[in-house]
């Protein structure tokens, strides 16, 4: 989902050798993907947490444009795929030995669909199989998201090109910002929006050289601006009185600030993502051979790449 970019998910998955063969079916919210997104190749992302493989397995991956709803995913894999089910890859696929990964752009392994696909909604559904008998034991772990537990959750994705620092959080009745580490009683700009993938047709992050703000980027598509001062410490927090939605909403926030540096140039703080509420957002459903989990009443599932 394109909340998560430039984030890891917090959660560890994997398909174990022992239970093959295995089906995962995840469902991703439409407006979590660019409408008319050719994909050309899919993966999972990498674990941050664990090694996965090696693995040599007999691979499947379908993809749908789906009508079917966060809700509506049933255990009963075979009745959620619809009539528009695309199988766009079949055959062997090697798992190399894989690190444990610090960058969320890394793959499990790039998988080249046999023939594009095009996304153009209402949702996405990835349904991917394993099987055969694999060569090795080694598991197959992969980055996702888990939200079982809490209705909150917030990301930290890029760097600040400077001193000053972004971080955000829920109290349960405010939704809470703050920037620390800019100049003392200096003005700064809140940018407020969803995507964190394109500003209109320009993908992100987008480079600000051109603007006199080097090493600076831009990393959302700002649709609401605030302003305001800091305080004597360089500090400025921002409170809203906010009551969590019963269908996940994403927002993100950067910062337009002056550093507390000489020259007190102007500088981009970090993006602040937050998931609020837990349901709507990703959903999952798995069989293996022997265990079968899912689908789930909160946000839960792997984490894909494409390109």
């Amino acid at each position: 989902p394109g909340p998560l970019t430039g984030q890891f998910g917090r959660a560890d998955l994997f398909v174990d050798p022992f239970d093959l063969p295995a089906k995962t079916q995840t469902w991703i919210r439409g407006d979590a993907i660019q409408r008319g997104l050719k994909v050309a190749e899919l993966s999972a992302r990498r674990s941050m947490a664990s090694i996965a493989g090696p693995i040599s397995a007999k691979f499947e991956l379908v993809l749908e444009n789906s009508s079917l709803t966060f809700a509506g995913m049933s255990q009963n894999q075979s009745k959620n795929l619809g009539k528009n089910a695309k199988l766009v890859f079949s055959g062997k696929l090697n798992w190399p030995k894989l690190a444990k990964s610090t960058n969320p752009n890394l793959p499990t392994l790039w998988t080249k669909l046999s023939k594009p696909f095009v996304y153009v909604g209402p949702n996405l559904l990835i349904q991917f199989t394993v099987s055969g008998a694999p060569l090795s034991s080694g598991r197959l772990y992969s980055d996702g998201l888990d939200m079982t537990r809490t209705g909150h959750i917030h990301f930290s994705s890029g760097k600040s090109c400077g001193s000053g620092q972004l971080s955000g959080g829920y109290d349960g009745k405010n939704y809470l910002l703050a920037v620390r580490g800019a100049a003392a009683n200096s003005a700064l700009l809140y940018f407020f929006g969803s995507d964190k993938v394109r500003f209109g047709a320009t993908p992100l992050p987008l480079s600000l050289d051109g603007l006199g703000l080097r090493g600076c980027f831009l990393g959302m598509a700002p649709l609401v601006i605030a302003g305001s001062v800091t305080d004597r410490t360089g500090t400025h927090r921002l409170v809203l009185p906010f009551s969590l939605p019963t269908s996940t909403l994403s927002l993100s926030t950067q910062v337009l600030y002056t550093q507390a540096t000489p020259g007190k140039n102007l500088a981009t703080t970090n993006v602040m993502t937050s998931l609020l509420g837990n349901r709507g957002l990703i959903n999952m459903v798995y069989q293996g051979r022997l265990i079968r989990i899912g689908p789930f009443k909160a946000n839960f599932g792997p984490v894909f790449l494409v390109r």
